[in-house]
């Protein structure tokens, strides 16, 4: 499963916005079914730094819904393993011309708690 990412995220960073929306979807899902937590742990981290930290807007807007979409996916323990640290702090740096979904701001503050 974890083979199919590389060539996903290519197509996800030279396509539009709905097919880069469509596949970061897919991309959850396949870090969803990655048997090795250590391994979930390194492509999410992986994730944040080339999407969530990236100099261009719409990498760190699709970053926010790929974490928006892993609340949904994944059960509230497992995303506060893997996206607590990088999600939460990369959504409290948000520039205003940054999205920030009411959503994703729920989802944040039920995982501080």
């Amino acid at each position: 499963r974890e083979h199919l990412l590389p060539p996903l995220l290519q197509i996800a960073e030279e396509g539009v916005y709905t097919a880069r929306q469509s596949l970061l979807r897919v991309i959850v899902v396949i870090i969803r079914y990655i048997a090795s937590t250590d391994l979930q742990s390194e492509v999410v981290h992986e994730l944040g730094l080339t999407w969530g930290q990236s100099d261009v807007f719409w990498k760190r807007s699709s970053y926010i819904e790929a974490v928006f979409v892993a609340s949904q996916t994944f059960s509230r323990e497992r995303f506060r393993v893997l996206f607590s640290n990088l999600g939460v702090d990369f959504y409290r740096s948000l520039t205003t011309n940054d999205l920030k979904s009411e959503d994703l701001e729920d989802v944040i503050c039920d995982v501080e708690s």
